[in-house]
């Protein structure tokens, strides 16, 4: 079954987005990197002339663990790589620097049996290696089609429900530890200067879905007590796991100007931790990114 998905197309290649509330911009230390980052697992491959050869097949086992199904993966891609290395330097086979795969497109064909052309396929693992969401990206205009799976644990992979990708960067899903939620989401342009964000979160027992329009591009806390979300100006935001209110837990200045657009939404990062103790927040700028280190906050922050 193949869905038709908005485009999300990060221009900062983070796989991957709000609401108002006070929170402090000091205590932090900022870094530029060159004007833009890696596009996102999303976006297809090269469009021209050039016609890559079909990979070496490799035969696809299962597996016990999720852990152990990336293990699959990374020994095909591996084979791939060295049977094509101009393909593979081409297409960008491999693990990126942030923890997703693209993957040949004849993995996705051949191990999940995927019936739509395949521009695309990525792989991301979650939940500490007990998981592992694949994404097929098919035909992409004002919309692709998109084909997502889940593993978890010695499940899998498993089609998720049409409704949990529906208007979302799929590729952004993350898995709590527990295996009891799985969370995504994005910030899209939804009209002229409209942002329009979306954090969806999926019961992995249920498979039913619960949605706000508050933020998008989420991450964990190192604890998984929270997950932290960013808001249309940036800001970034947290809520138990399982569910509550939302609390602003860091506003960036007001002088910075976030890039967005019609096929980038809005160009911020999910919130990293460079320790338990310090959170990195990466944002798209006209000068390139802003990255800003700042203390991970035990309290609420106040009104």
């Amino acid at each position: 079954m193949t869905i038709r998905i908005k485009i999300i197309i990060a221009a900062l290649g983070a796989l991957f987005f709000g609401c108002a509330g006070a929170g402090p911009t000091n205590s932090s230390n900022e870094t530029f990197t060159s004007k833009t980052a890696t596009s996102s697992p999303l976006v297809s491959e090269p469009n021209t002339q050039y016609k890559a050869k079909k990979p070496t097949p490799v035969e696809a086992t299962s597996s016990k663990s999720a852990a152990g199904f990336v293990g699959e993966v990374a020994a095909y891609v591996e084979k791939a790589v060295a049977a094509n290395p101009e393909d593979a330097e081409y297409n960008g086979w491999g693990r990126d620097e942030i923890g997703n795969w693209r993957l040949p497109k004849s993995w996705c064909e051949e191990r999940l049996g995927v019936s739509h052309l395949v521009n695309a396929c990525t792989m991301r693992e979650t939940a500490g290696g007990k998981a592992a969401v694949i994404v097929a990206t098919g035909e992409c205009e004002e919309w692709c089609e998109i084909s997502s799976w889940l593993v978890v644990d010695e499940q899998g992979p498993i089609k998720l429900p049409e409704d949990t990708i529906d208007d979302i960067s799929v590729a952004a899903m993350i898995v709590t530890a527990d295996m009891m939620y799985g969370y995504t989401g994005g910030i899209d342009m939804c009209g002229p200067g409209e942002l329009c964000p979306s954090l969806v979160r999926l019961n992995l027992n249920s498979m039913n879905t619960t949605r706000w329009s508050t933020c998008g591009m989420p991450s964990f806390s190192p604890d998984e007590k929270w997950v932290l979300c960013r808001g249309v100006s940036g800001e970034v935001m947290r809520m138990p796991v399982g569910g509550g209110p939302f609390e602003t837990i860091y506003r960036l200045d007001s002088s910075i100007s976030i890039e967005s657009g019609p096929e980038t939404g809005l160009a911020v990062e999910p919130v990293t931790f460079e320790n338990n103790t310090t959170m990195i927040i990466r944002t798209g700028t006209p000068d390139g990114i802003r990255e800003i280190k700042t203390p991970w906050p035990d309290v609420k922050v106040a009104d």
